[in-house]
Formats: structure tokens, sequence, C-alpha cells
């Protein structure tokens, strides 16, 4: 079975790039032979290489219209808008004769914003699917070209795996026979997972630095806290950004809260799983999670999550909830009630939250194996290639 999947980014860092390898790594040994495709020659593309996994690059963009950030930015949007149709253009040809010369048989795009290899299929009369990770819109502001009633024309005549209920329902393909819920496979499943002996004496944020990651909303809650608590945790910031403005903001807020002997910025780690298993707990504070990858990845290493509850952050939980019978993390609903999680895992007996931890891992280690979702994708390609028009659940 030869598949050809179709990257958006080549960031190692990125859940949708952890997420694709997860499952790569997996179907291998169940006799899919892979050829990725990647924009570039960066980051995770060299990882591919090493495995001994064909990879090519190709020369193309996420089909969103260009940000307008800056007057820059407006004066320039028609010929970068340009620039990305015709590298598109010049891309589904090659990605076209890629797939007829190495006879691929079903084309896997890793994201809903790329659609190279939905036409390129289409052109070479093969079979296609969207893993839908994102909302699009509400979390990363994306506006996809031409328009959302194309892209989602699209998705319903394509076949599509969306990495949460919420997510499915938000493209409108919760009823589409051609479509089901896969969730992400996070880590390989553990025999056990043993939490650091370390102390836990900070709070961590690990993600992009960007404002579809809410680190400026944790802040707001972190900023109370610090004011209130007698012995206040500092806040360990674990990720990079590409967005300077953005980054300058946060900064400005640290300085004018006079918290900057509070909050370290760690920049990428090596080690990111140390840190989660070193943490009091982790923050997620993204408004719009599509899945929260990051938030499963500190579930394995036993690290208490501190999470918003809303899209895929809730999911989870509520998927924990169902499975447990207990909850499996501390939700908030508010900056105020933020400042109250963080106080309470603070204040807390070193022992009070060892349950809910063991729960939590429980619950990933069941459902976001890398196991369960290869087998889930390969039962999907098999589907297809056998004319199976329904793969719902």
């Amino acid at each position: 079975m030869k598949i050809a999947y179709i990257t958006n980014a080549t960031d190692p860092f990125g859940g949708a790039s952890k997420a694709l390898f997860s499952i790569i790594t997996e179907l291998t040994k169940h006799g899919v032979e892979p050829l990725v495709i990647t924009p570039d020659k960066n980051g995770i593309y060299e990882s591919w290489a090493e495995l001994g996994i064909p990879t090519m690059a190709i020369n193309y963009r996420q089909s969103v219209y260009p940000p307008i950030r800056n007057i820059k930015d407006f004066l320039f949007f028609p010929l970068r808008l340009a620039g990305r149709i015709f590298l598109d253009y010049k891309a589904i040809k090659k990605l076209h004769r890629v797939l007829v010369d190495e006879e691929v048989q079903l084309v896997h795009s890793n994201t809903s914003v790329v659609r190279i290899g939905d036409i390129a299929a289409s052109k070479a009369g093969i079979p296609h699917i969207y893993h839908v990770r994102e909302y699009g819109d509400i979390d990363f502001s994306m506006h996809y070209y031409p328009s959302w009633k194309s892209i989602h024309k699209r998705m319903n005549a394509s076949y599509t795996l969306c990495i949460t209920r919420g997510v499915q329902e938000h493209h409108g393909l919760s009823v589409n026979p051609k479509s089901k819920v896969v969730y992400d496979g996070v880590m390989p499943q553990q025999p056990s997972m043993n939490e650091s002996p370390a102390k836990k004496s900070y709070f961590l944020y690990a993600g992009r630095i960007e404002p579809a990651k809410g680190l400026d909303q944790l802040l707001n809650g972190y900023i109370a806290y610090v004011k209130s608590a007698i012995t206040p945790l500092p806040l360990y910031v674990a990720g990079a950004s590409r967005m300077p403005l953005y980054m300058d903001s946060i900064k400005k807020q640290i300085k004018d809260s006079g918290i900057e002997d509070k909050v370290k910025f760690l920049g990428l780690l090596d080690d990111i799983y140390g840190a989660m298993r070193n943490a009091a707990a982790i923050v997620i504070a993204s408004p719009f999670e599509g899945f929260g990858f990051c938030m499963a990845e500190a579930m394995f290493n036993k690290c208490l999550v501190i999470g918003r509850n809303t899209a895929g952050t809730k999911e989870q939980f509520d998927n924990g909830v169902r499975f447990t019978g207990s909850e499996i993390g501390l939700r908030y609903n508010s900056n105020d009630e933020l400042t109250e999680m963080l106080s309470k895992v603070t204040t807390a007996d070193a022992h009070e939250f060892d349950s809910m931890k063991e729960l939590a891992f429980k619950t990933v280690n069941s459902m976001y194996t890398s196991e369960n979702c290869a087998r889930e994708v390969l039962e999907v390609y098999n589907k297809i290639l056998n004319h199976n028009d329904t793969i719902h659940s």
C-alpha cells in the first residue's frame, strides 16, 4: 500500500508534525510504503530521510490568504497572493507527475490548509484524505482561498479524518459518511510512567508563542496569582515565537506587571518531557485548541494539567471523565478560575493530585497511543481502497 503524505510545514515541534511522524512510524510496521512530500528541506525533512523514508520537497504554500498585520502586508498582499497561487499551480503539476510515476494509491494531506494533494490526487484519479487538525478561523484566524465555502465543498467531497469531534462539527462534517474522528497517537503505549522525584517548583507553558496558544491570557491569571500568593511559583515558558510584535507585547505585559523575576523563557527544549515531569503543573491556555497534543504529552509524563475548558482541551477532559468516571485535570473557565487553580496547586499537599495524574495517564495510555491511532488510520485506508465510501463512526 503506497501512500503519499502531504505536510503543511517542516516544524519538528508542531503537533501536526509529531502526529504524522507517529502515524507513519507505526504504519510502516504494517506494510504501508510512505512517500512524504514537504514544502522545504528544513526541520523534520531530515528526520524522515534519516529513517530511510522516501521524502521529496516541492515548493508550495498553505492554501490560505496571506495575513495582513501591518501596512507593508497590505501593500504586498496582491503580489503575495499571486505568488502563492503560482507556486501551488507548479506544485500541483509536479505532484501529479510524482503520484503517477510512483504509482501512489492514496494521498493523505496532514492538515486541511494545504489543497495541492487534493487537486493532484483528483487529476491522478486516486482517493484523497484531509486530516483536519484545526478550526482554521477561530484558532489561527486563517481564511482559506478562494473561500470557506469552496474548501468545505472539497472536504465534503473528499475523505476526512478529524482529530476531535469539535473540529469535525466546526467544519460541518459530523454527518458525512466519509468523515471519521481519529484521535492523535501521542506516544506508544507505556507499561508505566514514573514521575520525576525532583521537587516541583514551577508552572509550565509549552508551545508556540502566538495568540492562538493564549500565553497573554495565561499571564492575566498568573499575574493575579503572583499578587495574591505568599510564595508564588515561577512560570517557565518553553517555546519559540515567529511573531516579534506578539512577543514584544508579552514582554511588555510582564514588565508592566512587575513580574520579570517570576517568568523564565526557556526557548525550544530538547527534553520537554523532562520539563513536564518536573513541573508542578502545565497550563493549557489556548481558547480553541484543536486537540491539544501537548496536553496529552503532559499526561503521559504524569504532569498535572490545568486546562481551559474549551474546544479540544475540554474534549480531552470529557473523554477522561467518560473513561475513568473522574476528572483527569483541573479545568478553568475564566482568568479568575485560573488564578484559583494556580493557588490551589501551590498550597496542595505533595500527593493531593496523585490519583488525578494516575487517571490522566490511564486515559491517554488507552485512548491516544500511536498503536491505536495507526490501527484506525489503516482501517480507513483499507476501506477506501476497497471502494467503501462509509468510514464514519
